[in-house]
């Protein structure tokens, strides 16, 4: 006589933690909730290098006069940096390669200095009047869902859904570091005090961490939108 018994389907968290937890033997000593020392300590390295690069890159943005090419050039350097670390903390050993991508991210978006100041030189993109539009919040957001939508509407998701992870990655990190001097722009309904100097530095050390947690609660892998069942482990936890 057959039983009929009701299967009940695991959630997007629970499935993470299987997943994490059957990685384990592999990994070391778990920790709970999928962490293990290996996973711990890994995180913590990340961590420590964001706030190096921060600490090293502003410095050598404070020597010379103010406005200048290459403390500008050095700024910009030091934001590609931030979000090429940010991109390898999360899932950069995956594809190596992708690190570039994500550190000309991180550089292009000053771009939008230059078409707001519709000029070249550099002293016209260094002296406007106001933000220019990559610069705010619903900017990266927007450009977030336009890409998933896009590259899912052409069934390019499995080969470039990397694509929306990192342009959340490279423009938040980019933000976040300029939220020190003028904080973060919520268009239209205004912008935030600046940040404290530890407070940026501390958020952008946690950045890759908080969205690889994002990504597992919600089922999605950084490279692509996977079932929930079979979702790889994200490659920092």
């Amino acid at each position: 006589m057959n039983e009929r018994t009701n299967e009940r389907k695991p959630g997007r968290i629970a499935c993470w933690r299987e997943v994490t937890k059957q990685s384990t033997v592999a990994q070391g000593v778990s920790l709970g909730y999928g962490w293990t020392l290996q996973t711990l300590l890994s995180a913590l390295v990340t961590s420590s290098c964001l706030a190096c690069i921060c600490l090293a890159g502003d410095t050598l943005c404070s020597v010379g006069p103010r406005r200048s090419w290459h403390r500008a050039l050095a700024d910009s350097a030091t934001h590609g940096l931030v979000a090429g670390i940010t991109w390898f903390a999360l899932a950069g050993r995956q594809r190596p390669g992708h690190v570039m991508f994500a550190t000309a991210l991180g550089m292009l978006l000053d771009v939008d200095h230059f078409l707001a100041a519709r000029s070249l030189r550099i002293q016209d993109a260094l002296n406007l009047s106001s933000r220019p539009p990559f610069h705010s919040i619903l900017a990266v957001l927007v450009g977030v869902s336009l890409s998933e939508i896009a590259l899912r509407s052409l069934e390019l998701l499995p080969s470039w859904g990397f694509l929306p992870v990192m342009l959340l990655t490279s423009g938040l990190s980019h933000q976040i570091r300029d939220a020190n001097r003028r904080g973060l722009w919520f268009w239209p309904f205004g912008t935030t005090p600046p940040l404290t100097y530890w407070l940026y530095v501390g958020l952008t050390a946690a950045l890759p961490h908080a969205v690889g947690l994002l990504l597992a609660a919600i089922g999605r892998s950084p490279y692509c939108n996977v079932d929930q069942t079979t979702m790889p482990l994200i490659d920092y936890i």
